[in-house]
């Protein structure tokens, strides 16, 4: 199975917005979130996993595969910010395109060099 860029992002996002201090977020509360619907099921599950293994969520799991999110992390709110804005992202996209895709800590990096940038530090 292949991590999606955008639904790591979408993820996030969607946690975000979604997720209040002291909450958690079940399996079929995440796949309800609005920003998710242009994703497939699996995709996000995927992805929840896979950002779990990055150290980006906090994420228990359970018999049966499902699972509760915690919260977003110091290091997934970080990678957040740095690709939050829809034009870094673009840019982010169109770099990571042309060698077929990075890895998220290449992709975060990447981003936060179009972030300083885009403030004017190089």
């Amino acid at each position: 199975m292949r991590l999606k860029q955008d639904c790591v992002r979408d993820v996030l996002l969607g946690l975000e917005e979604d997720l209040d201090y002291r909450q958690s977020m079940g399996r079929d509360e995440l796949l309800s979130l609005d920003r998710l619907s242009n994703h497939k099921a699996e995709d996000c599950l995927y992805t929840v996993s896979k950002l779990r293994e990055a150290g980006f969520l906090n994420v228990t799991y359970y018999l049966g595969g499902d699972f509760r999110i915690f919260g977003i992390t110091y290091d997934g709110h970080q990678f957040l910010e740095n690709i939050r804005d829809p034009a870094i992202w673009s840019k982010t996209k169109e770099a990571a395109s042309k060698v077929g895709g990075l890895s998220l800590s290449v992709l975060g990096e990447l981003a936060l060099s179009f972030v300083r940038q885009s403030v004017g530090l190089n």
